[in-house]
Parts: C-alpha cells; sequence; structure tokens
C-alpha cells in the first residue's frame, strides 16, 4: 500500500509540475507493470529455492535508499534549478 501510494504521488508531482502529459505518467505506469510482472514470471520460472519475503523486501528498499541518495547526490540541483518558476517581470 505504501508503495502504490508512493508511485501514484511521484505521477500526480510530475503532472503538477508539468514536467510530464497524462499520457506520458500513464505509459510508464504500465512499462513500471509490465517489467514487474516480466521479472516476476522470470523469477518463477527460474527459482528452485524459496526467499524470505521479509528479507527480500529490506534487501530492495536498501537498493531503493541507495539508488535515490545517488540520484539525489548527482542531479538533484539541475532538476531543483529545472523546475524553478522564473523570476516575476515588472
Amino acid at each position: 500500500a505504501v508503495t502504490v501510494l508512493l508511485i501514484a504521488l511521484i505521477g500526480l508531482s510530475r503532472l503538477y509540475l508539468g514536467a510530464h502529459w497524462l499520457s506520458d505518467v500513464l505509459g510508464g505506469l504500465a512499462f513500471g507493470v509490465a517489467w514487474v510482472a516480466a521479472l516476476a514470471m522470470a523469477y518463477e520460472y527460474q527459482s528452485q529455492e524459496n526467499i524470505r519475503a521479509r528479507a527480500f523486501a529490506v534487501l530492495m528498499a536498501g537498493v531503493f535508499v541507495v539508488a535515490a541518495l545517488t540520484h539525489v547526490a548527482t542531479s538533484h540541483r539541475a532538476d531543483a534549478e529545472r523546475h524553478t518558476p522564473p523570476p516575476a517581470v515588472k
């Protein structure tokens, strides 16, 4: 539920900021769902062992945190400048 909420908020923020059209956000969501489904099917096909769901969730959360921190460290300033409104002309 938290992941779905986070994805929805990110999609809405992209629309609000004018960074993407609705079709871009919906296309991205469709691609993401298809990718996760393909990975799940490949895992089920190849998997010979059961992994513990909690350990896997912690691992994936750690990967997400590392990726997010890397993104913030490398491109947050440029993204913030790109989405800052221009100064008002008097």
